[in-house]
């Protein structure tokens, strides 16, 4: 049987398209904070509300994508909420007071929400159904590229240059996107009108998948948020730099291989050894006293979290019908934003009480924790359903 094909036109586009989607989100990381203190004179408490607020709309967004992409189509909705993002986007350039900042990154959190659920759904239903592993891990490796590229791109533009440009290089990237997405060529699956209930919102089967996800993006919270402070405190300033570069290109590397395996083998070859290295990252992080071992880390967590993350978005597609795979990636994106502004809050709280080192410890523990959930929520289903992996389970007759 010949191989179906992957690399269709309208998949780079897609993947561009949401390239520069992630690139923006990835440029404001480390650069708005600096804006809102700079220029607005904001405290970090009131930096602190920007996170929490893009966090929050994205996922009251999230909640609605799946009704709104049932009604409207993928890609509209992938358009519309591109339009949002361009708007957004130019009207930052006129940020001058801190309730502005707020206001605009509601309405940008809303149109990434929707953006980026349309978006990973269409990774999904654009590919074959004997690729979509391979289909969703390198979907993620343009994700993880912004999140390598944008945060540098953000700093030297803002050490350089200055905000305005910042804000319009923001631009250039959400109108460039807009623009590859209206080349996607999808035809969406018609499906017939339903009754409002939870499952035009929340895929309730793709749940207890969503939810080990959330524990393993509970754990990378406290790399997002404390990890350049961690270095700092160990007296390597530019370790934080060399860790997210080493962690990127260890990720990029296993995600052309980890997808192929889940395809291959089924999920368990993949989720276990990834969430295990993952752990065991986190735990040599906890103790890394010099710069190779801070690098080491940054190798097993790159091939760890990078790798299971994927994994954990496609079974939440595969658990459920192919009419609810909208929902099944929105509750995917809801439990995973969750998890990561869950972590980032509560190991924040951790480190205030104690040391870095013992909040990666945590971390680490958290991570096993999402094994044994595994274990429970899904590895069981798969022997009670009596097949090896999601993807050969009828689930239109279960």
């Amino acid at each position: 049987m010949a191989k179906q094909r992957l690399w269709s036109p309208t998949f780079l586009y897609l993947c561009f398209s949401a390239f520069t989607l992630f690139s923006i989100f990835n440029l404001f990381i480390p650069t708005l904070p600096l804006f809102a203190m700079d220029v607005l004179h904001a405290s970090e408490q009131q930096v602190g509300i920007i996170v929490g607020v893009f966090i929050a709309a994205s996922v009251i967004a999230r909640l609605f994508a799946g009704l709104l992409l049932d009604r409207f189509g993928e890609k509209n909705m992938l358009l519309v909420s591109f339009l949002v993002v361009v708007i957004t986007a130019i009207l930052h350039i006129w940020s001058f007071s801190f309730g502005w900042l707020l206001f605009l990154r509601f309405l940008q959190g809303l149109g990434f929400g929707v953006a980026t659920t349309a978006a990973g759904a269409l990774a999904i239903m654009i590919a074959p159904k004997t690729r979509q592993g391979e289909a969703v891990g390198y979907y993620s490796m343009f994700m993880s590229l912004a999140m390598v590229i944008g945060p540098v791109v953000g700093l030297q533009v803002v050490q350089h240059i200055s905000y305005t440009a910042l804000f319009l290089t923001t631009v250039f990237l959400s109108v460039t996107g807009l623009l590859l997405a209206m080349f996607i060529v999808y035809k969406p699956v018609k499906k017939a009108a339903e009754p409002l209930s939870v499952d035009r919102f929340i895929a309730l089967k793709a749940v207890p998948v969503s939810f080990c996800s959330s524990l393993a993006s509970f754990a990378y919270g406290g790399i997002l948020s404390f990890i350049t402070l961690y270095a700092v405190s160990l007296g390597m300033d530019s370790a934080a730099s060399a860790f997210f570069l080493v962690y990127a290109l260890v990720l990029l590397g296993s995600r052309m291989i980890t997808g192929r395996i889940f395809d291959r083998f089924g999920e368990n070859v993949v989720v276990y050894p990834t969430l295990v290295l993952f752990a065991i990252g986190l735990f040599t992080l906890a103790h890394a006293g010099s710069l190779s071992i801070f690098l080491i880390a940054a190798v097993l967590m790159g091939a760890g979290f990078g790798s299971v993350l994927p994994s954990f978005q496609t079974l939440a597609v595969q658990s459920v019908p192919p009419k609810q795979a909208v929902q099944a990636t929105s509750t995917f994106y809801i439990f995973y934003d969750l998890g990561i502004g869950l972590g980032s809050y509560v190991l924040g709280l951790i480190v205030a009480g104690s040391t870095y080192s013992f909040m990666y410890i945590i971390s680490a523990s958290i991570v096993m924790l999402a094994i044994v959930a595994y274990r429970v929520l899904h590895h069981r289903k798969l022997n009670n359903l009596g097949v090896k992996c999601m993807a050969d389970a009828d689930l239109e007759a279960s």
